[in-house]
């Protein structure tokens, strides 16, 4: 019975560290789980600038004219994002990343318009990052029924 009880923990120590192996370790999955929180902000005030684009026909000088929204702040440190209007029509928004999100064999998507749907244009590497953005106004335009 002591032989069995032995050969029991011996298979549940293996099965915890191959679990935490393959999954990472409770603090790397928490600061994971904050920049999925970043980039998911990101695309909010990404969001959020276009709704002011729609209404303003411009893109904001700071995120203070963003009116309707409550932008949200790095999960972390409370700190607000970085926004730079940097045209007309583009803007820049950086977050500093605990981690890097880019796999080996993550396929490379093109860069869309859509920001949502923009494949890999919110990858990111560990540290500050800023993403280039651009309001697309054809995207909103009416369109004619045929």
């Amino acid at each position: 019975m002591k032989y069995f009880i032995g050969f029991v923990l011996m298979v549940i120590l293996a099965i915890t560290i191959t679990g935490l192996f393959f999954a990472g370790t409770p603090a790397a999955e928490r600061e994971r789980q904050f920049d999925e929180r970043r980039v998911s902000d990101l695309q909010y005030i990404t969001d959020a600038v276009t709704t002011h684009w729609r209404v303003n026909k411009s893109v904001p000088a700071n995120p203070g004219e963003i009116k309707d929204f409550s932008l949200p702040h790095d999960p972390v440190t409370q700190a607000p994002y970085e926004y730079t209007k940097t045209g007309d029509k583009t803007y820049s928004l950086c977050a500093t990343f605990t981690g890097s999100n880019i796999s080996q064999d993550a396929p490379a998507y093109p860069k869309t318009p859509y920001p949502y749907y923009g494949g890999n244009i919110w990858n990111h590497e560990a540290g500050r990052v800023c993403f280039d953005q651009e309001v697309h106004p054809e995207l909103f335009e009416p369109t004619l029924a045929p």
